[in-house]
């Protein structure tokens, strides 16, 4: 694996990566590499392993003990880490962790925000971030976390679940459609949360599940093949009996706007990292659903040329 974030200290007019300017230890500076499912851009899904351009991620080091808030006595928390490619990560700042010998454990989430917990990390699904999280990394193998072994190879992991809406108009459909607004309720799904990188687990969940996608723009045009819209949410914990995912897509023609409303039955207990994929056809008097498909975030084909842009991401309900 290539390593990230490669820095170098000068000790006595020589450049030392490993070695000090004492006998008695060595440091070695903190390197990051971070590798997701399958992750986001700045908002909604696409198919890579590698953070977007630009993103920050939040990392801490501590010791390897339980409840250690330190590294070697020195507090790296909350440090924002970033990348220019997505490949190379470089922490912001003066605050570089130094290693040691002393057995080190990190911890990193995404997106950074100033000020954050990492046991008690917010998401609003009004911003359409793929919230990340993962889990503590102390080293692979026999290797410790330290000055000889300086790479916290982090495997990100996402918090929500995911509703995929494939749009697409029948044959029979005679005129030009256009989408201009998706409406999603139900009661599988929570508009907030409070989770841990430390497992991914929410302690708390709020919010009744509804959100908007408004288009903006040139609305776009639904064609006989499918084209695609993501939401990330929040997943219950339960859902009710009886329990639906009601779609109001808005469609416009020559005839004006017209909302269709689509209630497919739907009580399945969403699972993190999942999406679950709903097909909606457009009929010349009436919106059908296909059946549902589940899908891993980590086998998700790129199907960018397909999905519905442009959307105004944050201004849902």
């Amino acid at each position: 694996m290539k390593k990230f974030f490669k820095n170098a200290l000068l000790c006595g007019g020589l450049l030392a990566t490993i070695t000090a300017c004492n006998t008695e230890s060595s440091i070695a500076p903190l390197e990051v590499s971070v590798l997701a499912q399958s992750t986001s851009s700045r908002a909604g899904l696409v198919d890579e392993q590698v953070l977007p351009i630009g993103s920050s991620i939040g990392v801490t080091l501590v010791d390897n003990l339980a409840d250690a808030t330190s590294y070697n006595e020195s507090v790296y928390s909350n440090l924002e880490y970033t990348s220019t490619n997505g490949l190379d990560w470089n922490v912001v700042g003066t605050d570089v962790p130094m290693l040691t010998s002393t057995a080190g454990k990190a911890i990193a989430y995404y997106p950074w925000k100033d000020g954050a917990d990492y046991k008690a990390l917010a998401v609003d699904i009004l911003t359409q971030y793929d919230y990340m999280y993962s889990e503590w990394y102390s080293g692979s193998g026999n290797k410790n976390l330290d000055n000889s072994n300086p790479e916290a190879k982090f495997q990100m992991k996402h918090v929500q679940s995911a509703f995929r809406i494939n749009l697409l108009k029948d044959d029979s459909y005679p005129l030009e459609a256009r989408v201009t607004r998706i409406v999603l309720t139900s009661g599988s799904f929570h508009t907030n949360g409070i989770y841990s990188a430390e497992d991914g687990t929410y302690s708390s969940r709020t919010g009744e599940g509804t959100y908007t996608y408004n288009f903006t723009g040139e609305y776009p045009v639904l064609t006989t093949t499918e084209q695609y819209v993501d939401i990330m949410v929040v997943p219950a914990t339960t859902v009710p009996a009886g329990n639906k995912v009601n779609f109001t897509v808005t469609i416009q023609d020559v005839n004006g706007t017209k909302d269709y409303v689509v209630a497919p039955s739907f009580e399945t207990v969403m699972e993190q990292g999942t999406i679950y994929e709903f097909t909606l056809t457009l009929w010349p008097t009436e919106m059908k659903a296909g059946d549902v498909s589940v899908k891993t975030w980590d086998i998700i084909t790129n199907n960018d040329e397909n999905k519905l842009v442009p959307a105004d991401l944050n201004s849902g309900n």
